[in-house]
């Protein structure tokens, strides 16, 4: 059969301006530290089963007067396996500007239609700006 899986991450505690991860009926929220113990923390990453619509129509909105995906899936914990990865590397958050760009630069880099122009001009900027 089919499962839920989560993607998810080992976390410092976070830097200042950085969310806290909280815990929600066993399910972590958000991407940093969790003071109540919980790491690794959720990161929003999700392959979702068609059950999770079912739970979604069964919560109530939660924070800020919306359902909460979260909240879902610690229903579904009830019927169903969810399993979580944990990436150990390759994985930016696009959320954030500076992972955003090294994401595109990363694999404009490695595909074969641009990737060499593209290792070019970017080994031209950086000689060129002395970097």
């Amino acid at each position: 059969g089919w499962a839920l899986v989560a993607g998810k991450k080992r976390v410092p505690r976070p830097a200042a301006g950085m969310t806290a991860v909280v815990t929600v009926r066993g399910v972590c929220t958000a991407l940093f530290y969790c003071a109540a113990g919980c790491s690794p923390a959720w990161e929003g990453r999700y392959v979702l089963t068609p059950e999770i619509f079912e739970m979604l129509e069964r919560i109530e909105p939660g924070s800020g007067g919306e359902l909460q995906l979260t909240d879902a899936i610690a229903l579904l914990l009830q019927s169903q396996a969810v399993y979580g990865y944990t990436f150990t590397e390759g994985r930016y958050d696009t959320g954030q500007v500076l992972d955003y760009l090294k994401v595109i630069v990363e694999l404009a880099s490695e595909r074969d239609d641009l990737g060499p122009e593209f290792r070019t001009f970017l080994a031209d900027f950086v000689r060129q700006r002395d970097l």
